[in-house]
């Protein structure tokens, strides 16, 4: 929502918005001139000439209300990137259920690098620019898609990557069966409008979305079927160096300073949409890429202790990035997860039991809920803890203060531990409380 405020202001609209609490979006959008309210009241939607609501706004918010009652047009978020997307001629779009936020980040990066001047709306703040949105040209725009509300299918690509599809929003799409028709659904979209769709080919799953036709599909991947594929690939303590193999032969030596084989695939994605665009005119694609808020981003290191923050909050996720973690060589991997949305806790509860094996110790936190509600959520933590702790070679502990954990946990920590934060809620402020702690304490070394 914050993105969709800076673009809309800067193309001239006057805007306003509403959050609960203040922070760092909307600290940004103030020192834009944007009038931020805190709360939500009637009086804040007065005299508006539209209203852009996402979808975790309840239909009796009082701005909502007041605003239906005047006969103010209500927009949803999605409607709102479209019609923005629709004023530029080249969109380019990310759907999949991981990994979205930053290939849509690299992608904006590496057109950059490029020389183009991409416009940009994506899920977190683009480190390298200190932005989530930006309008830069009227031509072309890179978008972050949202599958979760079904949102995504009111977009209209000229290229967009899928990265792969899995159970994941399971308050919208209550079976993988579900989830794959509305892929589909944005495929067959997408082609219909002349569009190009660049699929993930490593993904068994995003090929039963695809057409039997494959005409307008370029796939990407470490297969050499793919029409644009990686060879000789090889991990480093900071990223990864491989080969980009295309169907004319060409062979570009990559340089990608990510950890882990799904950034690997990500970036992948990226070469091949700029493949199609004939836009492979550089080694330095991903040169100096600094990554996404909130995705494997470095917080601070005190006395030999690392911290990082993670939105990875599905099962999936949760175990890619700890099994990248192993490149770091670290004395011990402190996993502090906020399980996220009760609706997913309770249909995902089995597969989080396994999820956290790279770990040496995982601290877990009460559940965010993000509104949801429950009969019994006490049995559902209960639950949770149980699968992991029997299920987990990590020593696991439970704490239910989170705003206490980072003053707790910064003199149990030794150097060359690295501690990373997971979750979509509130866990980032963990991360840079204890960042506060070892820096303002010196720390006493404990054995745990």
């Amino acid at each position: 929502m914050s993105g969709l405020a800076r673009l809309y202001h800067q193309r001239g609209f006057v805007v306003t918005g509403s959050d609960l609490n203040r922070n760092t979006y909307t600290k940004a959008l103030e020192s834009l001139g944007i009038t931020i309210f805190s709360g939500h009241y009637s009086r804040h939607s007065e005299g508006a000439d539209c209203v852009v609501v996402s979808s975790a706004v309840h239909t009796d918010n009082p701005e909502l209300v007041a605003a239906q009652t005047a006969g103010c047009p209500i927009i949803k978020r999605g409607d709102a990137l479209a019609h923005i997307m629709s004023h530029y001629s080249h969109r380019w779009v990310v759907a999949g259920t991981h990994g979205k936020t930053t290939t849509a980040t690299l992608w904006a990066h590496a057109l950059r690098q490029a020389g183009l001047s991409p416009s940009y709306a994506i899920g977190a703040t683009a480190l390298n620019v200190g932005a989530n949105a930006q309008h830069c040209s009227n031509t072309h725009f890179v978008a972050e898609s949202d599958e979760s509300d079904g949102s995504f299918l009111a977009l209209a690509p000229t290229v967009a990557i899928i990265t792969n599809i899995e159970h994941e929003h399971v308050d919208f799409y209550p079976n993988i069966s579900e989830l794959i028709a509305s892929f589909q659904t944005f495929i067959t979209n997408t082609l219909a409008h002349g569009g190009c769709i660049i699929a993930n080919a490593d993904d068994p799953i995003l090929a039963q979305a695809l057409p039997k036709n494959r005409d307008g599909i370029i796939t990407y991947g470490t297969q050499p079927t793919a029409t644009v594929s990686a060879s000789d690939c090889h991990m480093t303590a900071t990223g990864c160096r491989y080969t980009l193999n295309t169907p004319d032969h060409t062979l570009v030596d990559i340089e990608l300073p990510m950890l882990g084989d799904h950034n690997l695939s990500n970036s992948l994605g990226v070469a091949a949409a700029l493949y199609h665009a004939n836009l492979l005119n550089t080694t330095a694609l991903f040169t100096d890429f600094q990554g996404a808020s909130r995705r494997f981003e470095p917080i601070g290191t005190h006395n030999g202790i690392r911290i990082i923050d993670d939105y990875a909050h599905h099962p999936t996720e949760i175990k890619t990035v700890l099994a990248s973690m192993k490149a770091l060589n670290a004395n011990r991997i402190v996993c502090i997860f906020q399980p996220h949305r009760l609706s997913r806790v309770a249909a995902l509860v089995t597969d989080f039991s396994n999820c956290f094996n790279d770990a040496d110790w995982l601290i877990v936190t009460p559940i965010y809920t993000a509104n949801e509600t429950l009969n019994n959520p006490d049995a559902l933590r209960q639950e949770l803890l149980i699968n992991i702790q029997r299920h987990s070679t990590a020593t696991v502990q439970y704490e239910s203060d989170i705003d206490a954990l980072a003053d707790k946990l910064a003199p149990a920590l030794q150097p060359g531990d690295v501690v990373i934060t997971m979750g979509a809620g509130t866990i980032s402020m963990v991360a840079h409380a204890l960042s506060d702690a070892l820096t303002r304490d010196a720390c006493v070394v404990q054995n745990v």
